[in-house]
């Protein structure tokens, strides 16, 4: 950490770096309830052939039934050089809380700076990895164009950053919650949900 800290200051950390998050803060959300309540609006329905839909089994037709509710969301966390360790913990807190809060879900978590780092899948139960790769610069168009094409039907982005960086110059076709902690900083689109660090 102090190697780390050292690097920080001098202003030659490497790219690729491994950013240790020694603790999860306990992170807080101004209007959290209108992020869930956001969140919530983005949740698909999942459909099953087995058994099939009794409703139309008279008339011979065998259509999927319903099989619960699973939120599918898509949740980007900047992990560039100009995060601090305390800003990491918060995002990971709050990525934690929507874990809790939801019983039923696949997210994909992407992890980025310049580019994409880390891509994985959290299903419930499952916990987040607290070390994430990045420290270099921030484009977040990098990070839109690899969910456009690499996530399959992307409904809704969260994107977790301090929102410095090169935004991207299109709208995409997918609905995108920027989670930041300057207000003063303007999103080309989408909505902004400001994050307050702990005193």
């Amino acid at each position: 950490q102090q190697q780390l800290n050292k690097a920080k200051l001098h202003g030659d950390l490497p790219l690729g770096i491994e950013i240790v998050i020694p603790d999860i803060h306990e992170g807080e959300i101004l209007w959290r309830d209108e992020l869930h309540e956001m969140i919530e609006h983005s949740v698909k329905f999942d459909y099953s052939m087995f058994p099939p839909n009794k409703r139309y089994l008279w008339q011979g037709v065998a259509l999927p039934s319903l099989s619960g509710n699973q939120l599918k969301l898509i949740i980007a966390i900047d992990s560039s050089g100009s995060i601090d360790d305390e800003l990491l913990g918060l995002f990971l807190s709050e990525v934690e809380s929507i874990m809790n809060n939801f019983e039923n879900y696949v997210i994909d978590l992407v992890i980025g700076d310049a580019k994409v780092q880390e891509h994985s899948v959290l299903y419930p139960g499952d916990t987040i990895n607290p070390r994430l790769k990045g420290g270099g610069g921030t484009n977040f168009e990098a990070i839109f164009e690899y969910i456009q094409n690499e996530i399959m039907d992307p409904s809704l982005v969260l994107y977790f950053t301090d929102g410095v960086g090169t935004f991207p110059k299109q709208r995409y076709n997918f609905d995108t919650i920027w989670v930041m902690n300057d207000e003063n900083i303007e999103v080309p689109f989408g909505e902004k949900l400001l994050l307050k660090r702990s005193n």
